[in-house]
């Protein structure tokens, strides 16, 4: 697993322009990537329902955990699963909201007017990899344990791993590593890529999803959020030793 998530940064790191020169143009390769993945019918324009442009108070970001912490219980956890935090402070303080960000780019908290809005997550092994905000992948062929296969579970989520798989799960725990990220303060957004994982473990399953969020301050208390995964293999299914799959057709590999 280390070497491969070593080969998917490398990967990354020369893709999204993480190595780069400094006569990088004003908009950077790794924003142009992420905003390509998405899809020109997600980015924002005149006729958006979410428009940046005219949104009231301040949108700010925040690469550092800081107190009040999730749960005063969890602190050394919450500190290996966050990635960052957005705020958005209205002129109608019922309007305003925080959200942190963990290392999948998926929503752990949620705090608004009415306070924080996600479940307490102090199920034992299911630390922030459950009862979050996140996308998730499933084949609904392999995921039975009724297939005969070995594992009988095939559910990729963006957050991470059940703690479940001692003493490779325990503490500190591995959430999907994080691959790339962009904000722009311009148009009060921020994307976040991220290789999802096989939420059961052990697995003889090797994850190709490649989750890509992004969150859109549209202002007067509204975020608007896109969710996207995306198929990090190119491979034909049939060459793949994870299907069954009928040799003659071409069919291709999803997740």
């Amino acid at each position: 697993l280390v070497s491969k998530l070593k080969k998917m940064k490398l990967f990354f790191a020369l893709l999204l322009g993480f190595i780069s020169t400094p006569e990088v143009a004003a908009d950077s390769l790794e924003e142009t990537i992420l905003h390509d993945m998405l899809g020109d019918v997600l980015l924002n324009s005149a006729t958006s329902y979410c428009n940046s442009s005219t949104a009231t108070g301040t949108f700010t970001v925040d690469f550092t955990l800081q107190a009040p912490y999730f749960d005063e219980q969890f602190i050394e956890e919450e500190e290996s699963l966050f990635f960052a935090q957005i705020t958005h402070t209205d002129p109608e303080p019922e309007k305003s909201y925080s959200i942190r960000i963990g290392k999948g780019g998926n929503i752990y908290s949620y705090v608004g007017p009415v306070g924080e809005a996600m479940p307490p997550n102090r199920k034992t092994g299911q630390y922030m990899v459950d009862e979050v905000w996140q996308s998730v992948a499933v084949d609904s062929n392999l995921n039975d344990a009724a297939n005969g296969h070995p594992n009988g579970n095939y559910f990729i989520h963006q957050s991470g791993i059940y703690q479940k798989d001692a003493p490779y799960s325990d503490s500190p725990y591995f959430f999907s590593p994080p691959l790339a990220h962009h904000c722009n303060m311009a148009r009060r957004e921020c994307l976040f890529a991220s290789w999802g994982q096989h939420a059961h473990v052990s697995t003889l399953f090797v994850s190709k999803a490649i989750y890509i969020s992004r969150y859109r301050d549209c202002g007067d208390g509204v975020l608007e959020f896109t969710s996207v995964v995306h198929n990090g293999d190119n491979m034909l299914a049939a060459d793949l030793a994870d299907y069954a799959i009928d040799h003659s057709e071409e069919t291709k590999f999803n997740y």
